[in-house]
């Protein structure tokens, strides 16, 4: 069931009856810094300076929090997108939707950090990858196979999903 929110005349939400707005399409100023890896500082100076007020449709502000509708959302990424790299990529839009998972090739550990190892992605770029402990990655598993497993990206990089290897070159 769909929780409902009335929209109070300073453009606020407060759970109750009356005019109704379906939370899915929301997402907090917090969640969204930490899709996009930008400080929530650089959300709010964006905000004050091109998005106005809540009536105009980009945000609200529901209790203490500021939430972005998706149309706020999409043009935060692509003012952030803008002021560091360029252009959007595909990858970033899909950090609106949640967050990016990706199945990757181990290259290299040994590092002098034990919870770092660098990875391929399918599209060629190598990632830094956090991990719990890096002394059971291998190049190929004892089948031969190249040691693939599941990453997820973060605010400050990628981190390995679910478990490390149990023993060296085995899952």
């Amino acid at each position: 069931m769909a929780r409902c929110y009335a929209v109070t005349a300073g453009g606020s939400l407060v759970p109750s009856g009356g005019f109704i707005l379906p939370m899915d399409e929301l997402i907090s100023e917090e969640e969204l810094a930490s899709r996009i890896g930008v400080h929530r500082g650089v959300l709010r100076d964006l905000r004050v300076a091109e998005m106005g007020t809540p009536e105009e449709g980009y945000w609200r502000r529901l209790v203490r929090t500021i939430h972005y509708t998706e149309k706020g959302a999409q043009m935060a990424l692509e003012r952030v997108k803008n002021g560091l790299a360029g252009e959007v990529t595909p990858d970033d839009e899909k950090l609106l939707k949640g967050p990016l998972e990706e199945i990757v090739t181990f290259v290299r550990g040994g590092f002098g950090n034990k919870r770092i190892v660098q990875a391929k992605r399918k599209n060629g770029e190598i990632v830094n990858v956090r991990v719990v402990d890096s002394s059971n990655f291998r190049l190929r598993l004892i089948n031969g196979d190249p040691m693939k497993f599941p990453v997820i990206k973060e605010k400050y990089g990628w981190v390995l999903k679910g478990r490390p290897p149990r023993a060296p070159g085995r899952w």
